[in-house]
């Protein structure tokens, strides 16, 4: 298990990085602030996960049984499926099936959560990024223009 999560957090310093060194060719500088923060934030997170696996000495049982194949693999698959039907119904209609699909996945069971959840962070998505960001999201085939 500690393997695995050491492999997952390189990846993700890895990805993050590469999103760091490609954020540096966006010529306007205010489209560059989000990702080079979010990519340092990725790596940092990433790199205290990693430090916290090595220290780590024993994983308890009851960790190591939470990961299921079957459950990565939908959740894998789901991802997938997300980023085609971001591209025929566009990101705000998208995400919040996504999200209620994953949180489903996951074991969510709390029909309030279910609903809020997906609605919730739709909105903030909007509102961080298209209100205030100004970043233009995938509309989709059916209501592109």
């Amino acid at each position: 298990m500690k393997k695995i999560s050491l492999i997952g957090s390189a990846i993700f310093i890895i990805l993050a990085i590469s999103f760091l060194i490609g954020s540096f060719s966006f010529r306007d500088p205010g489209s560059k602030t989000f990702p080079q923060a979010a990519s340092i934030m990725v790596i940092i997170l990433s790199g205290i996960y990693a430090v916290r696996n090595i220290r780590q000495q024993e994983i308890s049982s009851a960790a190591s049984e939470d990961i299921r194949p079957k459950t990565v693999l939908f959740t894998v698959l789901t991802t997938v499926g997300y980023l085609f039907l971001i591209l025929g119904v566009g990101f705000f209609i998208a995400t919040p099936i996504y999200i209620f699909g994953l949180m489903k996945i996951l074991g969510m069971e709390t029909k309030r959560l279910l609903i809020a959840v997906p609605i919730g962070a739709t909105i903030i998505i909007y509102l961080a990024f298209v209100l205030i960001f100004h970043v233009p999201v995938p509309t989709g085939v059916l209501f592109s223009q």
